[in-house]
């Protein structure tokens, strides 16, 4: 049995369509990878997230994000909380004098580092904007080390070597050398 969820409508940020779906049996699933990539899919597995297989059409320009959980998984109530959050939020004020401007108004439903705001957003938001920094600093020096990250971030260097083994597996970043005379490389 399959149910299916479409994500936030009329985000403009994001031109790409999510789509939520459960099964009984996660195990079958990926037998049927050679129908998602005949229909222009790539099979990414769990991608980050046990027990999920995430599939994405388009390389260059995506279009299509499917989530695919066994029925219960606890990633699906989160998931449907993060798309209620961002479907709640009021649309943006745009304004253009000399300068131009975009200001977004908070869900007056939550308040700022709320547990109902935690609750939604998780410690996965704070995951994806600590991995997008690690890499903007990869960037600027490949010879950076997980202590020095740690510093700049003000979060353990257990934290950053989490981030760090994450992107690896994402095959996003590949460590070349060893620790002490390498350096990274960004794929």
């Amino acid at each position: 049995m399959l149910r299916l969820s479409v994500t936030t409508f009329n985000i403009y940020a994001k031109p790409v369509i999510d789509m939520l779906v459960t099964v009984n049996d996660l195990s079958s699933v990926d037998a049927l990878n050679p129908l998602f990539e005949a229909l222009g899919y790539d099979c990414k597995g769990e991608f980050g997230i046990p027990g999920r297989r995430f599939y994405q059409k388009r390389k260059i320009k995506r279009t299509h994000h499917i989530h695919l959980f066994e029925q219960g998984n606890s990633e699906i109530k989160r998931h449907l909380a993060f798309r209620n959050y961002i479907a709640d939020l009021a649309k943006p004020i745009i304004e253009s004098n000399a300068f131009f401007s975009i200001t977004f108004e908070r869900n007056p439903r939550f308040k700022v580092g709320s547990s109902e705001e935690s609750s939604v957003l998780g410690s996965d938001k704070s995951s994806v904007l600590t991995s997008v920094k690690i890499l903007e600093e990869i960037k600027k020096n490949s010879k950076i080390t997980a202590n020095q990250l740690a510093s700049m971030f003000g979060i353990t260097q257990r934290a950053v070597e989490k981030q760090l083994a994450s992107l690896k597996e994402q095959g996003r970043i590949e460590r070349v050398g060893s620790k002490r005379a390498g350096h990274w490389e960004i794929k």
